[in-house]
C-alpha cells in the first residue's frame, strides 16, 4: 500500500471515529492543500511535522515505528498483514477492492475521486 493510501485509510478511520453518526456511510476525497475533505464535514490538510492537522481539533504526526501519532493520545503502527495497530484496540488489514478492513466494522474502498468511501457494519 502507498502511503498515499495508508493516509486515506487513516483519515477515513479518524472520519468514522470523529462522526459516529455519520460513519454509516463516510465518504471522503482529496482536497486542494493535500488533505482529505469528508461529506460528514471533516477536512484535513498537511502539517510541517509530515503528518495532517484535521479542523476536529485533532492533529497527526508521524512516528518511529512507521505509524502516527495523534493529539488526541492514538497511536498507530504498521501491522504484519499490511494494515495498521491503533492503540485504542482498532486494527486494520487491507482488502481486495483496495481499501482496508478496521476490526471496529468500518469497511473502506477506494471511490472515484481518489478517496475512500467507508462503512460501518
Amino acid at each position: 500500500m502507498t502511503r498515499l493510501g495508508a493516509f486515506f485509510s487513516v483519515s477515513a478511520l479518524v472520519a468514522a471515529l470523529a462522526f459516529p453518526a455519520a460513519s454509516v456511510a463516510e465518504s471522503c476525497r482529496p482536497n486542494i492543500f493535500g488533505g482529505v475533505d469528508c461529506k460528514g464535514g471533516l477536512k484535513s490538510r498537511p502539517n510541517i511535522f509530515g503528518g495532517q492537522d484535521y479542523n476536529n481539533g485533532v492533529r497527526s504526526r508521524p512516528n518511529i515505528h512507521g505509524g502516527q501519532d495523534y493529539s488526541d493520545g492514538v497511536r498507530s503502527r504498521p501491522n504484519i498483514f499490511g494494515g495498521q495497530d491503533y492503540s485504542n484496540g482498532v486494527r486494520s488489514r487491507p482488502n481486495i477492492f483496495g481499501g482496508q478492513d478496521f476490526s471496529d466494522g468500518t469497511r473502506c474502498r477506494p471511490n472515484i475521486h481518489g478517496g475512500m468511501d467507508c462503512q460501518k457494519r
